[in-house]
């Protein structure tokens, strides 16, 4: 029910790529770095997941970091931090590290960041939630979204605690809230029906089935145990994608609540976000 590959297991997918013997051993060397994540220099703790394998096509994978303009529009917030406008932010010259340590950053971290993990008030409140990720997002990798999850039921106490309020699920060969190649159209209710307004879904809004899942466990009281993903045959296209369900499924599948044992992960971990 762990999601996460081990270093053994990424190094070993990693010398797939190397026995195809298409890339320099620099570039494997840089490769490698960008699946590992960032590591803090002086210490080598992990700062923060790495890029999916299989990532790299996807939504903002690495095909989109060449884009001109990229690095500069989408790390808006260090250059906002940095208190340097647009043409004079160099991104590679920046001190993250330093910039770590601005008194901005800790305003804000007590109200942005996830390091904690406490829902009680939610909970007592009697709010129910519900959280996806893609496993294969390369813009919020889903390490980091998992270990927000497990930061909560540490803080919970045990992981039924957390369901009682609060369920995850990570849908494999996924992107970030859009679909990738053959990956995922649509999901929503576990027992696999398509309602007509699926029809009317952009493929960017493939989460909106979880509208009506969330309703069902506030109205209803029925807590989901599992959804499914549906990939469709066929996509109509009016100015922009959406599903024609009547073309037939190209798949379907059960995706369970996270973790699926039903336990808690091993505490604590030895990397920072991980």
């Amino acid at each position: 029910s762990n999601p996460r590959l081990t270093e053994e297991q990424m190094k070993a997918l990693f010398e797939q790529i190397r026995k195809a013997d298409f890339l320099t051993e620099d570039q494997l060397e840089r490769l490698w770095k960008v699946y590992n994540g960032p590591v803090h220099p002086a210490t080598s703790d992990h700062l923060y997941p790495g890029f999916a394998m299989g990532a790299e096509p996807g939504f903002f994978g690495l095909n989109s970091v060449k884009i001109p303009g990229y690095t500069y529009e989408y790390l808006y917030p260090v250059r906002w931090l940095s208190g340097q406008k647009f043409a004079d932010f160099d991104i590679w010259g920046c001190d993250v590290f330093a910039l770590a340590e601005a008194p901005t950053i800790a305003e804000l971290a007590s109200e942005l960041n996830t390091d904690g993990g406490d829902l009680s008030a939610f909970k007592a409140a009697g709010g129910k939630l519900i959280m996806t990720g893609g496993a294969m997002d390369a813009v919020v990798p889903e390490p980091n979204i998992t270990s927000y999850y497990e930061r909560v039921m540490t803080a919970q106490g045990s992981a039924e605690a957390t369901k009682d309020f609060f369920r995850y699920f990570i849908v494999p060969g996924f992107s970030h809230s859009i679909k990738g190649g053959l990956g995922t159209d649509y999901i929503g209710h576990g027992d696999g029906s398509i309602p007509e307004s699926a029809g009317y879904i952009p493929v960017a809004y493939y989460d909106a089935g979880m509208v009506q899942v969330i309703m069902d466990w506030v109205e209803k009281n029925t807590a989901p145990d599992a959804i499914t993903a549906t990939g469709f045959l066929k996509m109509k296209h009016g100015g922009i994608l959406v599903p024609d369900p009547d073309k037939g499924l190209r798949f379907q599948r059960q995706v369970k609540a996270y973790p699926a044992d039903g336990l808690c992960p091993p505490e604590p971990r030895a990397e920072k976000y991980w």
